[in-house]
């Protein structure tokens, strides 16, 4: 999962037109809580579909 978010993060930052709307008010903890939410979703759908 931290390996997931890693490379969302890494998109965000060096793919344009990728971004991420963390919860609000948008600080440092929502963020980084987003981006892990995220990266969960991404980490059970790659699951599912493996198996």
């Amino acid at each position: 999962m931290l390996i997931n978010t890693l490379a969302l993060w890494l998109a965000t930052v060096l793919a344009a037109g990728v971004e991420l709307d963390p919860f609000d008010p948008g600080g440092t903890l929502e963020v980084v809580v987003t981006f892990l939410l995220v990266a969960a979703v991404f980490g059970i759908v790659n699951g599912v579909l493996a198996t």
